[in-house]
């Protein structure tokens, strides 16, 4: 048996084909696999929606629930059925990899390295199964991949012609999760800072507004992200890090415990480059026991492979190029960084990968680029 060659793919076709296995995901799901391929919170999140398209009310207001409120008014303008929001998220997926695309050719990213950015965005596993389902994961990656999308054309353009991209990308981002939204405030202060540095603007003045702006954001948000992430705004941070640590959760066969008290900045500083190496790397190899740990356990080798290129990339990139791997590799580690304070569990985990995976594939193949200053082959043009 002969396995395709690599210059065999075109990105189209390799979207295509990324497309069809969640196609066939999605049906599986929602024509009797329920029980094999859907997870608790997927079956929980139609269920909601459905009930809200015939007119139900959910409980208390909450962020988290927005994406209920926005698959509910799809179900009430079209039809309710599983297989349909299952498709749903098919076409975010599809949205973010045409997004993934641009990106590459932005970037003047070697064309053989497109294809393999594109196949690993397309064939890992779990982002075959959790962006197929009716989970928020696949609106996160989109919402993530068009925010970036319109800060790199900010940055090589030099204007803000696409800025609105940047705002709406960055609301959805807000709107799916609070981590996300705190990420998201990061992502626009190094936007601007990267940009007025590279437009030889980046005075000590401006330095103390941005920093001023950012410092009231956070202080105003500050209650919303207690409340979207950990529904306890009324503990403090400390508090409501240690509670997350501490909760019952930890009984889960999949669940890790950093072991060290919040209860100080200092402890803080520490915990988070420990949350963040469990969260990138569990489960470890002594702690895999089922078939699921192993495919999580190989993903985990080939991000800290992409992890280790990124680093090169960064560190081996020319003038024109370091201010643009910087955005997307700040952005990443943001964003991990965002999700790894909250989270216990590898399975988790799995899904909190899946919305940065696309920066992390871009900064990692981003060091060798062609000559050319955009791609021209219509191999990887749709236009």
């Amino acid at each position: 048996m002969k396995f395709p060659r690599l210059e065999n793919f075109t990105l189209p076709n390799t979207i295509v084909l990324g497309l069809l296995l969640r196609f066939g995901t999605a049906a599986w799901s929602g024509y009797g696999g329920q029980d094999v391929v859907a997870m608790p919170d997927a079956t929980g999140f139609h269920l909601g929606a459905a009930a809200y398209a015939l007119g139900k009310d959910l409980e208390d207001f909450y962020f988290s629930n927005i994406y209920i409120y926005c698959l509910g008014t799809i179900y009430a303008w079209t039809f309710s059925s599983l297989f349909w929001g299952n498709l749903l998220s098919c076409g975010a997926w599809l949205g973010s990899a045409i997004l993934l695309m641009r990106m590459m050719q932005m970037l003047s990213i070697r064309e053989s390295h497109q294809i393999r950015v594109m196949l690993l965005f397309s064939l890992l596993p779990s982002s075959i199964l959790i962006t197929s389902i009716t989970l928020r994961e696949a609106y996160q990656l989109f919402a993530v991949n068009l925010a970036m999308f319109s800060a790199l054309n900010i940055l090589i353009t030099d204007s803000f012609r696409r800025g609105f991209l940047l705002i709406l990308g960055l609301i959805i981002m807000g709107s799916m999760h609070g981590a996300l939204f705190l990420a998201g405030i990061f992502i626009i202060a190094t936007l601007i800072i990267i940009y007025l540095y590279n437009n030889q603007k980046f005075k000590i003045e401006m330095t103390i507004t941005i920093a001023i702006i950012i410092g009231l954001l956070m202080y105003l948000t500050y209650p919303y992200f207690l409340n979207a992430v950990f529904r306890a705004n009324d503990i403090g941070l400390f508090a409501a890090l240690q509670a997350r640590q501490d909760s019952w959760q930890q009984i889960a066969r999949a669940s890790y415990n950093i072991g060290i008290r919040i209860d100080s900045l200092l402890n803080l500083a520490i915990f988070i480059p420990s949350a963040l190496f469990n969260y990138l790397f569990q489960p470890m190899p002594w702690r895999v026991s089922t078939f699921q740990d192993m495919v999580l356990f190989i993903e985990n080798l080939l991000r800290g492979w992409l992890i280790y290129r990124a680093f090169f990339s960064l560190l081996s990139s020319s003038n024109d190029n370091k201010k643009n791997i910087s955005l997307i590799c700040i952005s990443y580690f943001l964003i991990e960084v965002g999700w790894a304070v909250g989270t216990i569990n590898w399975g988790t985990a799995a899904r909190h990968h899946i919305p940065a995976f696309g920066l992390l594939l871009l900064v990692a193949y981003s060091g060798e680029t062609n000559e050319k200053k955009a791609v021209s082959s219509t191999k990887c043009n749709f236009d």
